[in-house]
């Protein structure tokens, strides 16, 4: 995969600074695996196995008592990798924000395909999730940084 473009919601210097090296990391992991014409299943899959290998934690709840997870988690960086549906992204944002509450989450990582390469009008990119995120911004208070790939 090639990352292809990034937004930030909220996501400030101090962030920046502060998991810069946990960023830099989810870009290269991002560029290791290889999209194309794969099923999102195939590549969720391979994508998990690569944070894993890189020592985040996979599949990490949000809290204890509830079944929500996290794909990929490391010091207060979650990482939510959505090539479906689009109305998925919104649980997405609602993890982000649940750990945020709970002083989990320091930012949210979004990973969705870019829309230059989409396959289905249902499905989520990159141009829908930065939309909703504009028109969310009064109510999603969390730092969200969202990578459309190719």
């Amino acid at each position: 995969m090639v990352v292809k473009e990034t937004y930030s919601h909220r996501v400030t210097e101090t962030i920046y600074t502060t998991k810069n090296s946990h960023l830099q990391e989810i870009h290269e992991i991002l560029n290791s695996v290889a999209l194309a014409d794969r099923r999102a299943d195939v590549v969720n899959r391979e994508i998990k196995e690569a944070f894993k290998s890189r020592n985040w934690s996979t599949e990490e709840r949000v809290l204890e008592d509830a079944a929500y997870r996290y794909d990929a988690y490391k010091d207060g960086v979650a990482v939510e990798v959505e090539l479906s549906l689009h109305a998925y992204t919104y649980r997405d944002y609602m993890k982000f924000l649940i750990g945020q509450r709970v002083k989990k989450t320091d930012v949210g990582v979004l990973v969705i395909r870019h829309e230059s390469i989409q396959m289905d009008v249902a499905q989520a990119t990159f141009a829908r999730a930065t939309s909703d995120l504009r028109i969310f911004s009064p109510i999603l208070t969390v730092p969200i940084l969202v990578i459309g790939l190719t």
